[in-house]
């Protein structure tokens, strides 16, 4: 609910101040990679999903892989 709605408009704020100080080629990657790995993360520590070692490691290159991508095209100073 109301919780719900100030998170979502803190949310917005930094997203439109990231835009003003990063481009946003470079934005947009880490806005949109960053809630997917916290919430896999959190899905793991908080509910136990993906049991299994199989699935950890799996999870593990998938979530150092987006950091690692994420972290290049910061590091791009990209424009567009």
């Amino acid at each position: 609910g109301l919780g719900a709605g100030v998170l979502w408009g803190v949310a917005q704020v930094g997203w439109f101040k990231a835009n003003s100080i990063l481009s946003y080629v470079v934005a947009f990657p880490i806005i949109v990679a960053t809630p997917g790995v916290v919430a896999a993360i959190w899905g793991v520590v908080l509910f136990g999903e993906n049991r299994g070692r199989r699935n950890s490691a799996l999870l593990a290159v998938v979530v150092v892989m987006q950091v690692a991508g994420v972290a290049a095209i910061a590091l791009s100073k990209g424009s567009a």
